[in-house]
């Protein structure tokens, strides 16, 4: 038997070049055309919805557009409609401007905060590096007018690492 060739609309076409089931064969591209189609209107819906749950649009279809369900939480959200008044009335009196400045306000300041956070451990780390140099200044000024003085502690090493670090740092 020579090669089976079906032509399928949008220029598609299947074969079968064994010839050995060609029944099997136009079978499986049926299958796979029918599934690129689910996976079309699946992509479609996904689209038209936004990626709502589906119990997110049962309710709005339910509700015309005033309730949504939020699977996440488990509670009742605005509708599609809810939200379109909510936005439109906001741009009539200002209120989505209000909110995106308040937005912008409120990143602003986590910025200044973390940067006042990061300058805040920067000093502190400046402040113990000082303190340690200061201290291990002091334990040696001390070591030096210990042998200054001709004490007999001078070589003792235990007394030499105690005052190393004045401070204790």
């Amino acid at each position: 038997m020579c090669g089976v060739r079906i032509e399928l609309p949008g220029g598609g076409e299947i074969k079968n070049s064994t010839g050995s089931n060609p029944v099997g064969d136009v079978g499986n591209a049926v299958n796979r055309e029918v599934s690129n189609a689910g996976n079309s209107i699946n992509s479609a819906v996904n689209q038209a919805t936004g990626g709502a749950a589906w119990e997110d649009v049962a309710a709005n279809l339910l509700t015309m557009g005033l309730v949504g369900y939020d699977p996440e939480t488990g509670g009742i959200k605005a509708g599609w409609q809810t939200r379109a008044y909510t936005e439109g009335i906001g741009e009539l009196t200002g209120a989505n401007a209000a909110r995106s400045a308040n937005n912008r306000a409120e990143a602003l300041l986590a910025e200044q905060r973390a940067e006042a956070a990061r300058l805040r451990e920067e000093e502190l780390a400046r402040l113990r590096r000082n303190d340690v140099s200061a201290s291990r200044a002091a334990g040696s000024a001390q070591r030096r007018s210990l042998f200054a003085a001709g004490s007999g502690l001078g070589g003792d090493g235990a007394f030499n690492n105690l005052t190393r670090d004045f401070l204790g740092l």
